[in-house]
């Protein structure tokens, strides 16, 4: 068993758990008010946000009638009923006996599909509710949670993490609705042998090169890309192809309308074959939906939409490593699209593939000369 696998396959279980209870549930305003107000106010009763909504010159210890306080009551109780909000344990016990309610996964996940919920107080919902698995997992790696709460951030990068949080909801919701769907999930599957790769490829065609460089394969794993992040033109591009049973590797060059293709022998001895059970296939599967890179990250912040920067904000981010680090990584990526984009001819995958190729293709002509 894979525990790679295994761990995205925890992950899945925990989020299809919350599918099932919240996908068929349909809340009247009036309920849908009480949830959110478990956003800004946990550790609350019925009591509590009834009070609450009253406006001030009413908030007294008579301001709730008995019909009033039953209502909330029974909303309340249903919230519980439904697993969007629990009875905080460590706040049980009070002086008047109140039952005190804060939101569950299931009721965070729930007010996160939301699209009214946009534009609300984000920082909120994260300071009340710091431990919320989304948060954890596809937030703090690149973001610290002092960052989050602190009053300089703005509110425009609140936004876009919010956002960022609710397309993963949605990208989750759907995995989950297609691997109920799906019939077989057992299936044989294979890993490059990367290193094995390297290897050959630095004896065969002398690319000394790959001692260091960075690899990226697609989500299918069919195509294996060999980076030198020392020098922005030297690239390979590994390509598999099936044909039956059989596969076949080619080192790909040219244009998108003219393909040049030096195949491989032997590229199976470049594979590692092995079994997935339903959980690993799973699991491997779900792990492609979530995971962000920080260089994604780094875009999505970028995107947000704030223009300047005051002293106090700078500040802010340059003391968060792991802004820093998603920033950079952004950057790099950035100047690699940049130049591209700038001139195709020079620094698009294509045109650095054969013109590393041509290099490789002199270089053998040159040596049999001699």
């Amino acid at each position: 068993m894979n525990p790679y696998y295994l761990k995205y396959f925890s992950n899945y279980e925990y989020y299809e758990n919350i599918i099932n209870n919240i996908q068929n549930i349909k809340l009247s305003k009036k309920q849908e008010s009480y949830l959110l107000s478990f956003v800004f106010y946990p550790h609350f009763s019925a009591y509590d946000i009834e009070r609450k909504k009253k406006p001030k010159v009413e908030r007294g210890e008579d301001a709730i009638n008995s019909s009033e306080y039953r209502q909330a009551t029974n909303i309340v109780s249903k919230l519980c009923d439904l697993k969007l909000i629990e009875l905080d344990k460590e706040k049980e016990e009070n002086p008047h006996k109140k039952k005190i309610y804060s939101l569950t996964a299931n009721g965070l996940f729930y007010i996160i599909r939301w699209h009214s919920f946009f534009g609300r107080d984000i920082q909120a919902m994260i300071k009340n509710y710091p431990n919320f698995k989304m948060l954890k997992d596809l937030v703090y790696p690149f973001i610290k949670l002092d960052t989050l709460c602190s009053e300089n951030i703005p509110i425009s990068i609140l936004n876009a993490i919010f956002l960022y949080i609710q397309q993963y909801c949605l990208k989750i919701e759907n995995f989950i609705n297609y691997a109920k769907n799906k019939v077989e999930w057992q299936r044989d599957s294979w890993n490059w042998n990367i290193e094995k790769l390297r290897k050959f490829l630095i004896e065969k065609y002398k690319y000394e090169w790959l001692e260091n460089a960075e690899d990226k394969e697609d989500n299918e794993q069919t195509n294996l890309i060999f980076f030198n992040k020392n020098k922005c033109n030297q690239s390979i591009n590994i390509r598999l192809r099936f044909k039956g049973d059989k596969f076949y590797g080619y080192l790909i060059s040219g244009t998108k309308n003219k393909k040049k293709e030096i195949p491989i022998p032997n590229i199976e001895t470049f594979l590692i074959k092995f079994h997935l059970s339903k959980e690993e296939s799973i699991g491997r599967s779900f792990s492609l939906y979530y995971t962000i890179s920080p260089a994604e990250f780094g875009f999505l912040l970028l995107s947000g939409g704030f223009t300047s920067y005051t002293y106090d904000i700078s500040l802010l981010f340059s003391k968060d490593e792991n802004f820093s680090q998603a920033l950079e990584a952004a950057k790099e990526e950035f100047d690699k699209l940049y130049l591209s984009i700038k001139n195709p001819y020079q620094y698009s995958l294509e045109s650095l593939i054969a013109k590393d190729l041509w290099e490789l293709a002199y270089k053998r002509n040159k040596d049999d000369k001699w």
